[in-house]
């Protein structure tokens, strides 16, 4: 058994208060030490003897035997851990790990290995971890998951973390599952694909999360998120500022987009459907995209059976040709449905905007020859904290989106959680104190300066 002391034996009533509760047969194992050698019980230890059925050298177990709900928590009161890994934590049971309140953990690789795999059909769930300093020869830098298994992170970061092939923060296979709730995945690198998370033939869920600065060498774009035979969804949240492009949904993937940030990522599109993959995309703001191809750095379809729904997203400031063409939708192939959408600036012209699609008479265009020219710094502002989780692009009091998106298919709240009191296009839901909205009975909305 492990020692404890004096001090932590003070507080050990009011760790346990605070665990998740477990059913009688759960145990529950307390890690003592940081350091990944050690005779006290080390996170890694904690983990095997969940794995294993039986204490490891050091661990210690209240609250029932082992079972499916195991846990592993810690007495240790410094607030703010971090466990220095020598090599990959493996986990192949059911197991969550619950801090006591206010704690985080930080689970560095040293560029040793990657932080965890997650495997033989585990399901994982952890709640304020930071992984960083993974680094593989070949996928999921930070975490892999594969073998049927699920991870449920939230209050996460994954970030500074390598591969030499897919999945640089996190990679995810094999009919498996991963959900991210408030989580970050940052500054992460794949030589591949998916600098920030790759999925392949499993299930994605990301709410409430920022995906940005990260990096793929692959040519084939989804240096944020690569989704591959996998079903999917991003919700109130930002892709933003990745090399290779945001996010590639490919080989007959299902996927939906709502209330979502998409800006400034480079090289490849913001969004790129291909090869069968069937994308829905309802109330995004696009913009500030940009891909080395011939058109759409805010949405290209290619593959002859991808189809995209496209509803109430705004398409404004995005470039082709490494930025020297404006252009914010490119179907090649495949099919594109559009409805209640604002695409373009001033600066261009329809067709330059658009290739190869057909919109509705629901949607607006803001090209020098469109519906209501107006310069970008006219319908959006800059990427900023307007509340919420993650940033997002207020729209200006001038914009054309206010008011003029599909009602009905309209989400009742924004990007931020905010109410819609009209239907506007993109993300955000117009607010100014020095302006009143009046939404009127066709839908739109009529703007009055106080």
């Amino acid at each position: 058994m492990a020692l404890i002391s004096k001090l932590r034996k003070k507080h050990l009533a009011v760790v346990i208060s605070s665990l998740i509760c477990a059913s009688a047969d759960a145990a529950t194992i307390l890690f003592d030490n940081v350091k990944d050698n050690d005779a006290l019980c080390t996170f890694r230890e904690a983990i095997e003897s969940i794995n294993n059925g039986a204490l490891e050298a050091g661990c210690f177990k209240f609250n029932g035997d082992f079972g499916d709900n195991d846990k592993v928590s810690t007495l240790m009161l410094n607030q703010n851990l971090v466990i220095e890994l020598n090599s990959a934590i493996n986990i192949t049971h059911d197991v969550t790990i619950a801090l006591p309140p206010l704690h985080t953990v930080t689970l560095d690789a040293g560029n040793n290995d990657r932080a965890m795999t997650i495997s033989n059909s585990a399901q994982v769930v952890i709640d304020r971890v930071t992984v960083t300093g993974g680094s593989v020869a070949d996928e999921g830098g930070g975490i892999l998951v594969q073998g049927s298994s699920g991870l449920f992170l939230n209050n996460c970061s994954i970030h500074g973390n390598f591969a030499a092939s897919n999945g640089g923060g996190i990679s995810v296979t094999g009919s498996s599952e991963i959900r991210l709730h408030n989580c970050s995945i940052r500054n992460n690198y794949a030589g591949g694909t998916g600098g920030g998370l790759r999925v392949l033939s499993s299930e994605v869920q990301l709410v409430n999360s920022d995906i940005s600065g990260n990096q793929a060498a692959g040519l084939s774009g989804g240096a944020g998120l690569i989704a591959d035979a996998t079903n999917g969804q991003i919700a109130y949240s930002s892709v933003s500022g990745n090399i290779g492009g945001g996010v590639k949904i490919s080989n007959d993937s299902n996927f939906y987009i709502i209330n979502s940030t998409l800006s400034a990522n480079s090289s490849n599109p913001a969004i790129h459907v291909h090869a069968g993959g069937q994308a829905m995309l309802l109330n995004n703001t696009i913009t500030g995209n940009s891909t080395t191809g011939l058109a759409g750095g805010g949405l290209t379809v290619t593959g002859e059976t991808s189809e995209v729904f496209a509803t109430n997203n705004i398409f404004s400031g995005n470039f082709a040709k490494n930025g020297i063409l404006r252009s914010e939708i490119g179907r090649f192939a495949g099919t594109v449905h559009t409805a209640g959408n604002l695409i373009g600036t001033i600066d261009t012209i329809n067709n330059d905007a658009i290739l190869g699609i057909t919109l509705s008479n629901t949607d607006i265009t803001a090209t020098s020859d469109g519906d209501y020219p107006t310069p970008l710094t006219s319908i959006l502002d800059t990427l900023a904290a307007n509340g919420g989780p993650t940033k997002s692009h207020a729209l200006k009091p001038s914009s054309p989106a206010i008011g003029a998106g599909v009602k009905n298919d309209c989400p009742t709240k924004d990007k931020r959680g905010e109410s819609r009191t009209s239907c506007d296009i993109g993300s955000y839901a117009f607010y100014d104190p020095s302006f009143f909205v009046v939404p009127l009975s066709n839908g739109k909305a009529a703007i009055f300066s106080l």
